[in-house]
């Protein structure tokens, strides 16, 4: 699930569903981390350099969305304008693949994810295995073959 960010955030655990490092977020946004739970910081030291977890962390000084860009916590920014529609953009795109395979998908990476690369391929290879016996992934080839848009079911 992608998420528009419009307010200042705060620690403390009260993190909104689905925050990743993938969010859309407004230019002028600060993430803070006030009155943070350590589990908290632990799990951003992952996403962002350590050094800057222990600055907000320790000051409480804000994590500006630019910054928050550059190191791949987030992976767009957008004016407050823009905003709506580039959520309902990435939705769409997201949208348009299978849902099957997007399914499938999220359950590879959320299963490998702490795991060592070799394990983590292993179970990657699963999931591609079990979504290449599916009608959607024969309905991707034949869409891609016939240079139309897919009509996933779901199979």
């Amino acid at each position: 699930m992608q998420q528009a960010i419009n307010d200042l955030l705060l620690g403390g655990g009260q993190i909104p569903s689905g925050f990743l490092p993938q969010e859309i977020d407004r230019i002028d946004q600060e993430l803070s981390l006030i009155a943070l739970h350590l589990s908290f910081a632990r799990d951003r030291m992952r996403h962002l350099p350590q050094g800057i977890v222990r600055r907000m962390f320790f000051t409480g000084q804000p994590l500006l969305s630019e910054e928050a860009l550059r190191f791949g916590f987030l992976d767009s920014v957008h004016d407050r304008a823009e905003l709506a529609d580039a959520a309902m953009a990435r939705a769409r795109g997201i949208a348009a693949n299978s849902p099957l395979a997007l399914r499938l998908g999220k359950a590879a990476l959320n299963e490998s994810e702490e795991l060592p690369v070799l394990q983590g391929y292993a179970v990657e290879q699963q999931y591609t295995l079990r979504l290449a016996r599916t009608a959607d992934a024969r309905e991707a080839l034949a869409a891609r073959r016939e240079k139309r848009a897919p009509r996933f079911t779901g199979r």
